[in-house]
């Protein structure tokens, strides 16, 4: 599949494989913008998804390019850091 938003490997997985990656892309809506999960979860969708643009390192709020070494390196955040102790 040439045009579609899917990467080719994608489409040639089944459909329950294909739901399971599709249920990732939504990510959380509850986190802080610099949550390194939303970080994971653009890198997600880097994998899964083709950008509007054609590189994906041109789209950097839904998706994002980055080498696995800097999602590791990344200071660890709590999801409820930003909640009151």
């Amino acid at each position: 599949m040439k045009n579609g938003i899917l990467q080719d490997w994608v489409c040639r997985l089944g459909l329950r494989y294909q739901g399971v990656l599709l249920t990732v892309v939504r990510g959380c809506d509850t986190l802080p913008k610099d949550c390194d999960l939303k970080t994971l979860s653009r890198f997600l969708r880097y994998l899964i998804l083709r950008p509007h643009c054609g590189d994906p390192r041109k789209s950097s709020s839904f998706i994002q390019f980055c080498l696995i070494r800097d999602l590791t390196s990344t200071k660890r955040s709590s999801p409820r850091s930003s909640d009151p102790a």
